[in-house]
């Protein structure tokens, strides 16, 4: 969230904020430390 909010220049919580907005699913905290991991993760449905 973090890079690509700074691609747009904006903050992570700023671009949260639209996701939440515009029902954009994001990842829960911790989801790219589970995949570095190896661990299982669901992905979230986009609908």
């Amino acid at each position: 969230m973090t890079k690509v909010a700074a691609e747009f220049q904006i903050s992570d919580v700023g671009l949260a904020k639209i996701c939440d907005r515009h029902r954009v699913p994001t990842p829960p905290r911790g989801y790219w430390a589970k995949v570095e991991a190896g661990q299982k993760v669901k992905q979230a449905l986009f609908v």
